[in-house]
């Protein structure tokens, strides 16, 4: 009765990606988003985006729903920095090294965001001083 009210677009988006039939529920989340831009639109059209493999679309839509003070926020949040951490750690983990009182030298390694992360590889190169040459790594 409302054709320009996003609701039923946004709710039968929502039914067809629950039924499995994602195709179908691309139009109805982009229909809803044109008529009033929504968090839950957004993240399901980043989830969309990204099993196609269009990372970028993915983190652009992402970044749209993260904007939302929700908990669809803080999941499109996540899913926006587990696709960008490979690409961009220093955005997201702090590392330095340190030297400790009896000379030994340790990586330290930070994450200052509120989104868990695991499985941090590390790599120590050593440089020659003379010739600013690596010579070894771990």
């Amino acid at each position: 009765m409302q054709p320009d009210y996003f609701k039923p677009y946004i709710q039968s988006g929502i039914a067809l990606v629950n039924m499995g039939r994602k195709a179908e529920a691309e139009p109805f989340l982009k229909k809803s988003n044109e008529l009033l831009p929504n968090a839950p639109a957004h993240l399901y059209l980043g989830e969309l985006a990204e099993e196609r493999g269009e990372m970028d679309v993915a983190l652009t839509i992402y970044e749209a729903a993260a904007s939302s003070n929700s908990d669809i926020g803080q999941v499109a949040t996540a899913r926006y920095m587990h696709l960008d951490l490979p690409r961009n750690p220093a955005n997201y983990l702090r590392a330095a090294p340190q030297v400790d009182a009896r000379g030994q030298l340790y990586a330290v390694v930070q994450n200052p965001t509120s989104v868990p992360v695991s499985r941090v590889q590390v790599h120590v190169v050593q440089y020659d001083s003379n010739t600013g040459r690596a010579v070894g790594q771990s």
